[in-house]
């Protein structure tokens, strides 16, 4: 049954792409906010950010508790998109695992929210940070990180293309009888892309993929 075996195929490189793609895409802890908290190590730490993003008072002791804990130098954050239409929320996550499947070791092209050490150092990691900011305006996060290289631009196109290739797989299997296996196989995009969502919204996952180039904003995180 070839179309079985070109299911396990797609099933096992989305998952490889995407593994990968979660470990870019780490959410950073938040912690308790006490009066004495908003500036831990003056002069030390500076935060780089556009005027078009609201922060949180934790966001800079919870970062340096994190800088300092994990032994880095700087952190690449990423906010909330504010504000998204139900659309954004369905498209975002898919698009930003998308553009972390692609992204190569090194500086990231384009993050909202740099904390980083005064005196400088090469160690970094891009983190989310949604839960402690919003920022509203935010340009097409996916195009940005397609156009970061020719490298990148390939990965991100593949991985595109072997979600593509999930509803004519799907298909197929329904059509020659295979019904047990196409109820596994069509969680597959709810399975994979649900820590990108992380609430019933990653129930409509399997839209997201053949939505995000509709999708007004093509970016961020929801």
């Amino acid at each position: 049954m070839p179309v079985l075996y070109w299911a396990l195929i797609a099933a096992v490189a989305i998952v490889v792409f995407f593994r990968k793609a979660r470990f870019h895409y780490e959410r950073i802890p938040k912690l308790p906010y006490e009066p004495g908290l908003d500036d831990p190590a003056e002069g030390e730490w500076v935060v780089e950010a556009p005027p078009n993003v609201t922060l949180a008072r934790v966001l800079l002791p919870s970062a340096v508790e994190y800088a300092e804990t994990e032994k880095l130098d700087r952190l690449a954050l990423l906010l909330k998109n504010e504000p998204v239409s139900f659309l954004d929320k369905i498209v975002a996550p898919y698009a930003a695992a998308l553009a972390f499947a692609g992204l190569r070791s090194g500086e990231p092209p384009y993050t909202d929210v740099v904390v980083k050490r005064a005196r400088g150092g090469t160690r970094s990691r891009v983190l989310r940070a949604e839960h402690m900011g919003t920022i509203s305006g935010r340009p097409p996060f996916l195009l940005a990180y397609m156009k970061a290289g020719v490298m990148s631009t390939v990965v991100i196109g593949f991985a595109g293309l072997l979600f593509a290739m999930w509803l004519p797989l799907l298909a197929l299997m329904i059509y020659t009888g295979l019904y047990r296996h196409a109820a596994l196989f069509g969680l597959l995009p709810i399975v994979v892309l649900f820590p990108w969502y992380r609430s019933a919204v990653g129930l409509f996952a399997p839209f997201a993929i053949y939505l995000v180039v509709k999708s007004p904003s093509e970016n961020g995180v929801s």
